[in-house]
């Protein structure tokens, strides 16, 4: 009989895995993370196992990637890095998909609830657009919920070191899964609740000492080989660096706000603008029709429901305190910590969403809402409301290249680029990132902006040569910053009108081409 409802479980797991699949390989994103770009321009750019593949908040992540990409390019010349890593993206989201339903309904005992908690989880607007795209959080989360099958499966004894090495995984693909730890002492602690202290401590030195040891030996590797002898600072500096992001908290009242902001964006996202601009009327009609239809019917079902579990009090269920413990202790120290660093960014938050989706039902459960909400339909017409808004004003116009203005001007630039074109830039910002990975043909400098005379002879060596020479937005403004450089500028070149595009939210992405040098 046990056999027969794992056979069972297995079949809808599987099902729901191959549903996400299906969605997500025929809506692949176009609006690119630039962090994904900056990956695929590395791997591809990399000669070899060098300082530029290990950036420390996500020590492994290009490692990763080159490992991938290297045989696969040998077998097939066209396949472009940015494609494996997507590739590995979705595989990832589509297997953690799969396993959080196990997982769901261990503790639930319910098939209902846990495909549905599973499908909001894989439609979830953050996670279903970077399931998409090329990323270190999903892979990262994946060995996150590996652990938490393993760690919740009480068929089988728990493998502490096993568990230490999934945890480390993670941990090196991004350092922030190091706040999972409290969560993996707390589950080992109780599932030994019927072996004496020492077993409990045993188990957790194990994973504790696994875990701490792999990654401290992997940053030790790279610290020694690679960047000791160039990086002016301390291991300490060095494996805490956080570009621009590390402190986030202006007040209590801003944080809060800001807290509950992105924490919404993980789940809805997009814009009204978007699908207006980007998808077609007649689509636009029956897409507001159905969601607006499926906001009302989800109201009118969240009413009944409420007044069901009101009037009767025989739903209450049991439930169960040490899973309850488990997510607390997964969820509160990711939710903490981003409360003050990194608070306005919802990908941050992917680290503790399935702890969040596990905890929603697990509240379900113990609040006897269950059956309330399945005689009234409440949670497959919000998670209808969930994928029809999601598809709507995001990832639908999102899987369309003009919906994304980096992207389609690179498209524009490929018709106008040719072999023989150089850019000019001072910083290689992400929208850069993005038009030269779409026009692998064209060559990137960097601005000399220690050595001016040497920046000028090379830009004039450059012409003479008969290249098509360009600057980008960040050249412009090296140059724009300072009277003397840009009088120089003036008075040796002319310049072409911008090309390129602005608009909101800061958008500016210009490009002027050096038409000739002045006698």
């Amino acid at each position: 009989m046990e056999k027969s409802i794992m056979r069972r479980e297995n079949r809808v797991a599987l099902t729901i895995s191959a549903l996400v699949l299906v969605v997500y390989a025929a809506f692949r994103t176009r609006n690119y993370y630039w962090d994904g770009i900056l990956f695929a321009l590395t791997i591809e750019e990399s000669s070899g196992v060098t300082i530029k593949l290990f950036n420390p908040n996500h020590l492994f992540g290009n490692l990763l990637g080159v490992l991938l990409y290297w045989p696969l390019h040998a077998l097939w010349p066209v396949l472009r890095a940015h494609a494996v890593l997507s590739a590995v993206n979705t595989a990832a989201s589509v297997l953690a998909c799969y396993l959080l339903f196990r997982v769901l309904q261990r503790f639930l005992h319910n098939e209902y609830y846990s495909a549905c908690l599973t499908l909001i989880f894989a439609f979830s607007a953050t996670w279903w657009k970077f399931s998409t795209d090329a990323n270190v959080y999903v892979p990262s989360v994946l060995f996150l919920v590996l652990a938490t099958d393993r760690l919740t499966d009480t068929r089988h004894t728990a493998d502490p070191a096993a568990i230490g090495l999934l945890h480390a995984a993670s941990m090196l693909l991004h350092q922030i899964a190091i706040f999972f730890f409290p969560a993996v002492v707390a589950a080992l602690w109780m599932r030994e609740r019927q072996s004496g202290n020492h077993q409990k401590v045993r188990s957790v030195l194990i994973y504790s000492i696994t875990a701490s040891l792999c990654v401290a030996a992997a940053y030790a590797w790279v610290w020694f080989t690679f960047v000791s002898g160039i990086y002016q600072g301390t291991f300490w500096k060095w494996i805490t660096a956080n570009g621009h992001e590390e402190w986030a908290f202006a007040s209590l009242g801003g944080n809060t706000w800001e807290t509950v902001r992105s924490s919404v964006r993980v789940f809805f996202g997009g814009s009204l603008s978007l699908a207006l601009k980007h998808i077609d009327l007649r689509i636009q009609v029956v897409a507001g029709a159905a969601l607006l239809v499926s906001v009302i019917a989800l109201l009118a079902a969240a009413v009944r429901a409420v007044k069901a579990w009101f009037q009767d009090d025989e739903f209450v269920e049991a439930f169960s305190h040490e899973a309850s413990n488990f997510i607390l202790w997964w969820v509160g120290p990711f939710f903490l910590f981003q409360f003050f660093w990194l608070t306005q960014f919802p990908y941050y938050r992917l680290f503790y969403l399935p702890g969040g989706i596990i905890g929603l039902g697990l509240l379900l459960k113990k609040y006897g809402l269950f059956q309330p909400l399945r005689n009234t339909h409440a949670v497959p017409i919000f998670l209808m409301v969930l994928v029809l808004s999601n598809f709507t004003f995001m990832i639908y116009p999102y899987s369309k290249a003009e919906a994304s203005p980096p992207v389609r001007l690179a498209l524009e630039a490929q018709r106008m680029w040719g072999s023989d074109v150089v850019v000019y830039y001072q910083r290689l910002n992400g929208d850069d990132a993005i038009l030269k990975y779409f026009n692998p043909q064209t060559i990137w400098r960097p601005i000399n902006a220690e050595n001016h005379q040497a920046f000028e002879n090379d830009l004039l060596r450059t012409l003479k040569l008969g290249k098509s020479v360009w600057m980008d937005t960040t050249a412009l403004d090296y140059f724009n910053q300072s009277p003397t450089r840009r009088t120089w500028l003036l008075d040796h070149v002319e310049l072409s009108p911008p090309w390129g595009v602005t608009g909101r939210k800061q958008l500016r992405i210009e490009f002027v081409r050096i038409i000739s040098v002045r006698p």
